[in-house]
């Protein structure tokens, strides 16, 4: 969802996938939770 990848020791394999089946409306409902994502993420990693 974040198309954020990150890997551990514990990593065995990542599927990547590009949502061809997703109609409109579902591509850019992911594409806001992705940004909403991002936004958290950022906020929660900032270091003062």
């Amino acid at each position: 969802m974040s198309g954020k990848t990150i890997s551990t020791i514990n990593t065995y394999g990542i599927h990547h996938f590009n949502g061809g089946w997703l109609d409109v409306n579902q591509v850019e409902a992911n594409r806001l939770s992705m940004k909403n994502y991002d936004r958290i993420y950022q906020s929660a990693n900032k270091i003062e």
